[in-house]
């Protein structure tokens, strides 16, 4: 899974503007666009910039296509720019306009020209605790979380020293496990996280105590959770190899809606515009799947099948353009096309 988070109203130096996009080599991220992208006006750069066709959300043309954005430039960041590894797992835009990526072999801070890369250091408390990354969010107070499969990391970009959050068998006060997939906030200020294999942990940062939810109402454990968020409502939701689960704050209790049943295992999940849940799958079905919770009921869009509004990144390369309007999905993105991806 690719996160990719923005912060808005802040943008890199210079006039360029370029879309940040990320393709993993399992089975890829679908997310409605704006998840999906990161638009940044970073310094001028040396990179060749590349062209291809792609339609994101704008104002539609007779079409239902973007008006306003049809041939996207992109430039390609390799290790050979810096990067310290090309297995990005994660991306996010500060508020200070520096464009931050999580990889498989530490953090790299972008700043339009050049690559600053962030890595453990055995003999520093204060750097990374792993350079294995696996999430990566920024909070209200402008601290960066990193998920690692050795604990959380919660980084001061001003300092550029880490304060660790380690799983502590002997406390249960610390964090519930080892290794960390996803991290979010929440709109009272507290950061969860979503675990391998210990459940979910509620992390309160004015007391650096943890509460831990590890079973669902019936009494069965999670599992390993790949993705958690809070909805509009404040409500926490999240996804991972066991299907959907809703947690109520106020009793602890952890649900699983009915009508997702059994079989469900997801990779993301979006809420929508109407408050829909949309979930990246790998069973039931390979594809998108819709919870529409006012009427309780699960849509699903196989991959290759209907026209469900988002693009699609996939194992075999290239991003797929489904417009709501219907119809069969154009392949707008690939490997073998000249200026598409880098994948």
């Amino acid at each position: 899974m690719i996160t990719i988070r923005q912060n808005a109203g802040w943008g890199l130096r210079g006039a360029t503007w370029i879309v940040f996009l990320c393709v993993t080599s399992s089975v890829g991220l679908v997310e409605p666009l704006p998840a999906k992208s990161i638009i940044a006006a970073p310094s001028d750069t040396h990179l060749t910039h590349l062209t291809m066709k792609a339609a994101l959300r704008g104002e539609p043309d007779a079409h239902g296509g973007d008006a306003r954005l049809r041939d996207l430039r992109f430039a390609h960041l390799t290790t050979n720019d810096g990067l310290s590894q090309g297995y990005v797992v994660a991306i996010l835009q500060d508020r200070r306009g520096f464009m931050w990526f999580a990889t498989r072999d530490g953090l790299n801070r972008y700043d339009g020209n050049a690559f600053v890369v962030y890595k453990n250091n055995p003999n520093d408390s204060g750097s990374l605790s792993s350079n294995f990354l696996q999430d990566l969010m920024q909070d209200d107070h402008g601290y960066l979380w990193i998920a690692t499969n050795t604990g959380v990391n919660k980084f001061a970009p001003e300092t550029e020293r880490c304060t660790r959050y380690i799983h502590d068998p002997g406390n249960p006060n610390s964090l519930g496990g080892a290794s960390v997939k996803t991290i979010a906030q929440d709109g009272r200020g507290s950061l969860w996280f979503g675990t391998e294999d210990s459940g979910l942990d509620k992390l309160d940062p004015t007391t650096g105590t943890f509460a831990h939810y590890r079973n669902d109402s019936d009494g069965h454990f999670v599992g390993r959770i790949s993705q958690v968020i809070e909805d509009r409502h404040r409500e926490i939701w999240f996804v991972g190899e066991r299907g959907l689960f809703h947690l109520n704050q106020k009793t602890g209790q952890i649900t699983r809606p009915p009508a997702t049943g059994n079989g469900l295992s997801a990779d993301s999940v979006y809420e929508d515009e109407a408050g829909n849940l949309w979930m990246l799958t790998t069973s039931p079905i390979v594809g998108l799947v819709k919870y529409d919770r006012q009427a309780e009921r699960l849509t699903t869009y196989p991959l290759g099948a209907h026209d469900v509004g988002v693009l699609a990144s996939t194992s075999s390369g290239g991003v797929a353009e489904r417009h709501p309007c219907g119809g069969r999905a154009e392949w707008i993105m690939g490997a073998i096309q000249p200026g598409s991806l880098l994948l």
